[in-house]
């Protein structure tokens, strides 16, 4: 499985986005529900702010999953990133699912969770499998 690499603006604007309440809130919520978080950060070309739009999901591979579907394209002013709660990693490593750890959020130890690099949208012609 490839990783998308980082846009040149998404790790500043990531970062930014973990400090806000809001995010910081989903996160929270993530790791005390013991799931995973899709972050979508989109910048606008004319002013350069950044939007945080947050997807809950189960776990890892639901994440992988939801970054498939046609509405979460990756562009030069979208960028996607996973927190995943430590129980979401471990249950990805029992599963063999593959994950590219980015940072841990701010203040969040290795035991409660890490922020992940979203895999490549994959093209298979209109097959997911």
């Amino acid at each position: 499985m490839n990783f998308r690499k980082f846009q040149p603006w998404a790790r500043d604007a990531l970062v930014k986005a973990l400090g806000a309440r809001e995010v910081l809130s989903g996160v929270t919520r993530c790791i005390s529900e013991q799931r995973a978080l899709i972050l979508q950060l989109v910048r606008t070309a004319t002013t350069n702010r950044v939007t945080v739009v947050q997807y809950p999901v189960a776990g890892i591979s639901e994440a992988y999953e939801r970054l498939q579907q046609d509405d979460m394209l990756e562009t030069d002013f979208v960028a996607y990133f996973i927190v995943a709660s430590a129980e979401a990693i471990a249950q990805a490593e029992v599963d063999g699912t593959p994950y590219m750890r980015t940072l841990r959020p701010e203040g969040q130890s290795t035991r409660q969770a890490e922020i992940l690099r979203a895999p490549y949208r994959v093209q298979t012609g209109g097959d997911r499998g």
